[in-house]
């Protein structure tokens, strides 16, 4: 169910979505592929690659990708969530290399509005690129939040 149409599942427009596909979803998290080439709007040509930190954003919209589906799989809208910040993410070098890139997320915790999930960049070998953790949080009343009518 929309495995190859992401953007029916994120929020992400243009080439701010770096989420090509998704190659597996389960309940604890999800894998997906991102196509990096030289029309990456982070492509560097003096390197031939996407810098390493963009794998922050691609868990991230890993992440929006998996929480898409289980509000498609609930019946309900799907919503805008926010990247609180990531921990732990080593790179194992500077930039990514051309060609599909893996990104498999997975539950680490899950309460209330607030998510953490493990993520990891593999190339096509298989070879991991990347690793960490990124939390999230979808706040109950998007409208809401973003004019600042929450209390806290």
């Amino acid at each position: 169910m929309y495995f190859d149409q992401p953007e029916k599942l994120i929020a992400h427009r243009g080439k701010m979505r770096f989420i090509d596909r998704v190659l597996d979803a389960t309940d604890k998290g999800l894998s997906a592929e991102s196509i990096v080439d030289s029309g990456h709007i982070f492509y560097d040509p003096d390197f031939n690659g996407l810098p390493a930190w963009v794998g922050i954003e691609l868990m991230a919209q890993a992440v929006a990708a998996w929480v898409g589906l289980e509000d498609l799989k609930n019946h309900q809208e799907i919503t805008l969530g926010f990247l609180l910040g990531s921990r732990d993410f080593i790179a194992e070098q500077a930039f990514f290399p051309l060609g599909k890139l893996q990104i498999d997320v997975r539950v680490i915790l899950a309460a209330d509005n607030t998510m953490v999930f493990s993520g990891e960049i593999k190339d096509q070998s298989g070879e991991q690129l990347a690793r960490g953790d990124i939390t999230c949080y979808r706040p109950e009343d998007l409208s809401a939040y973003l004019k600042g009518n929450v209390e806290w």
